[in-house]
């Protein structure tokens, strides 16, 4: 199935902070990171479709940036949600070191999920 882009000028126009709101509440109660990656995947083509005709304003780029970064941040906290550290609770420095090389995992194999996303 191939994704339509979403027309950023009307959403700039037309959206407001609650709406946007409620939905990456949605998103992160319901742990749909497919929305969330379809909607990203879709703001590229949108903001892609603005480059090639030359729209893209300051003022754009920059909500196009807080909408992703937005994203990343809702995919982050479901990817949290799912798969907890469970040495979070252990204060020695062994564990400490085990939690930060579990950490650092997740967060490559999120970066990959978001790159892949935006090809």
């Amino acid at each position: 199935m191939k994704s339509e882009a979403i027309d950023i000028l009307e959403l700039y126009a037309t959206s407001n902070d609650a709406s946007w709101y409620t939905f990456l509440m949605t998103c992160k109660r319901r742990g749909d990171v497919l929305k969330l990656s379809d909607v990203a995947h879709r703001l590229d083509l949108g903001m892609e479709n603005l480059v090639a005709a030359k729209l893209n304003t300051e003022n754009i780029v920059v909500f196009y940036l807080n909408l992703q970064k937005s994203i990343e941040r809702s995919l982050k906290y479901i990817q949290r949600q799912r798969e907890p550290n469970p040495l979070h609770v252990a204060p020695d420095k062994l564990a400490s070191k085990a939690m930060i090389t579990d950490k650092r995992r997740k967060d490559a194999e999120l970066e990959a999920h978001i790159r892949k996303i935006r090809k």
